[in-house]
């Protein structure tokens, strides 16, 4: 997989001064959670679900075929049934895993993954991992564990992405212990948590609160509290554990593309502009989308930019051998770069260089969506 591969040679000539890396499955994990981007949920009933991934859904770089909430209760062993079919299916049309997005499944429960896990060994390979909904210390052992197991009897590494969403999570007088006990558990199974996803909708839901097209999730001050504390306990580390962005759940079907409802101010677009931008502020990378609308937009915002890919490569060589720590004016001469303190995000922008690219000086994730120009109508 390799992000924006619509474009033509020229096309990434004059967008990019660095361009983005292709990213297989035996790339490495911490390349692999930060290549996700935008993860697009799709109901596990959806028919033709190859052909959907391969050519309806253009820079989709992640998806999650969802048995969970997305399906009814007296429809799941006909959903489970039908993934699994649509899995193997996969394997007919001999679509390589390297030219899949990375590809998930969302299990309701400990059993269904065992279950699926069992109907697909042979082709269990074309998946990246599966979706743990509702994570917490009453099943994320036996999760973990189960797939650990699966692992060895196939001889494969699939990974987990916990989603954490519960009133326990929330609820202040058990946050703390709660994470920190989760905590405990993937340092012990780190070599499998790839992307620890928050439940933005299900946590809003607990207090009855929602957010507007206009606003972003980071206005809730209870939902602002809460990410906070998840990036105090699970991105101390960002080469351990990679926090993704919650679902943004409004999508704008007055515009033609994405570029053109950001040219002409849609409030849709501004709003999920803005909560992307907060997103990455708070060191979180990728996010969950429910709209093939939202996936181009999503990675593109990911791009680094050509001035902090330059403040960075002199961050990491100020703390190399012979570098000169301590402060100095960056090589925009517009901010002070210190050595030791930005040493961190230093590393990150050149990791989520390789994966997205760094544009020229002059081009940003508009340009970028304007070479796209893929109409919003007819993406899936």
């Amino acid at each position: 997989m390799k992000h924006f591969n619509m474009l033509t040679s020229t096309d990434y000539g004059e967008l990019f001064y660095k361009v983005p890396q292709f990213i297989g499955p035996f790339s490495p994990k911490r390349e692999i959670a930060r290549a996700l981007g935008a993860t697009l949920y799709i109901p596990a009933l959806k028919d033709r679900i190859g052909h959907r991934l391969m050519y309806q859904l253009p820079g989709l770089s992640s998806a999650v075929l969802c048995l969970e909430d997305s399906i009814n209760d007296e429809d799941v062993q006909e959903a489970e049934e039908h993934l699994i079919q649509e899995v193997r299916s996969l394997q007919t049309l001999a679509i390589e895993k390297e030219h899949l997005p990375f590809l998930f499944i969302r299990v309701r429960n400990v059993e269904q993954m065992k279950r699926i896990a069992q109907e697909l060994k042979e082709v269990l390979h074309i998946i990246t991992g599966f979706v743990l909904p509702k994570f917490c210390r009453r099943n994320g052992l036996t999760y973990l564990q189960e797939l650990q197991s699966i692992n060895e009897a196939l001889d494969l590494q699939l990974y987990a992405m916990p989603i954490i969403e519960t009133e326990e999570f929330l609820y202040k007088e058990t946050r703390l212990e709660e994470m920190n006990s989760i905590r405990t558990l993937f340092d012990e199974f780190q070599h499998l948590i790839l992307n620890i996803r928050i439940g933005g909708t299900d946590l809003s839901g607990i207090y009855g609160m929602r957010r507007k097209f206009d606003s972003t999730i980071y206005d809730i001050s209870l939902l602002n509290d809460f990410i906070g504390d998840m990036v105090n306990f699970y991105g101390r580390n960002s080469e351990e554990y990679m926090i993704s962005g919650p679902v943004w759940e409004f999508f704008d079907r007055k515009y033609s593309d994405t570029h053109t409802a950001i040219t002409e101010g849609s409030p849709y677009v501004h709003g999920f502009i803005e909560e992307i931008q907060k997103d990455q502020l708070n060191g979180l990378c990728g996010k969950t989308v429910i709209h093939p609308s939202h996936i181009q937009l999503v990675n593109a915002m990911h791009v680094v930019s050509k001035e902090d890919y330059s403040d960075a490569l002199e961050i990491v060589h100020k703390n190399g051998e012979g570098g000169e720590n301590g402060v100095s004016i960056s090589p925009y001469a517009n901010k002070m770069n210190e050595a030791k303190p930005h040493l961190r995000w230093a590393r990150e922008i050149i990791m989520k260089s390789n994966v997205y690219g760094v544009f020229h000086e002059d081009k940003s994730y508009v340009n970028l969506l304007e070479k796209e120009g893929v109409p919003i109508s007819n993406n899936g």
